[in-house]
């Protein structure tokens, strides 16, 4: 039978202790957790598991997509039309600019799950990244046709991305000015559009409001009560 002989360092540190050891074997596997592991029931769950995760990939953006949707309009439900071009310091992206932004940006996210744009072209050329506040015509879109289109859009975009699976995700995104950023995948492109691109222009909204002297807005739970005020 062939021994298992111990490390040199450890050798050394053991010295003439080393006789006193006992017998250093490899212990033998356990069939019995080895039919446990492999039984078809468990390979079964395994495959189980693995489909819902394939089928709801994108179900925490979901939800915090949905609940960002719901936090934009409570963010301009006091906002008139009159108020919506309004620049409290220069620079600053007025409330119309940010609805109309992102709901061009809702197109981007339905061309990333396959399906077509759904806003004028129009507002691509007035609300797309790198457009200017000032370069806009005066027949721009009410905050109502905005706010229908971030909401519409991004259910669209839910329905069609809990329907995806890894191989629709997995390939590399064609957006040049994220080319160079850790977001690779066509997925990253999604989650981002839906959650953290969102989140950064109703940061925007907010800050709008508060340097307006507006009162801050509390997103509303299911019980009644409120969340810490934005």
């Amino acid at each position: 039978m062939r021994t298992r002989s111990l490390p040199t360092p450890l050798n050394k540190s053991l010295g003439s202790n080393l006789d006193q050891l006992p017998d250093l074997k490899l212990r033998p596997a356990n069939h019995a957790s080895e039919r446990i592991f492999n039984s078809p029931r468990v390979e079964k769950r395994s495959r189980r598991r693995s489909c819902c995760l394939k089928k709801n990939m994108f179900d925490n953006e979901c939800v915090l997509n949905e609940f960002m949707v719901l936090y934009l309009q409570l963010l301009v439900a006091d906002i008139d039309e009159a108020d919506l071009d309004h620049q409290p310091v220069d620079g600053f992206n007025p409330p119309r600019w940010i609805l109309g932004h992102l709901a061009v940006y809702t197109d981007y996210a339905l061309r990333a799950t396959g399906a077509r744009f759904h806003c004028p072209k129009q507002w691509h050329r007035n609300f797309a990244r790198g457009t200017k506040v000032d370069q806009r015509p005066e027949d721009l879109p009410t905050k109502n046709d905005l706010i229908e289109k971030i909401v519409s859009g991004f259910s669209t975009v839910r329905d069609r991305a809990r329907q995806m699976d890894h191989s629709d995700t997995e390939s590399r995104h064609s957006v040049p000015f994220l080319s160079s950023t850790p977001l690779t995948s066509v997925g990253h492109v999604i989650s981002h559009l839906m959650t953290t691109h969102f989140a950064g222009h109703l940061g925007q909204l907010s800050a709008w409001r508060r340097i307006c002297g507006r009162p801050p807005v509390e997103p509303t739970q299911p019980d009644g009560t409120t969340d810490e005020a934005a």
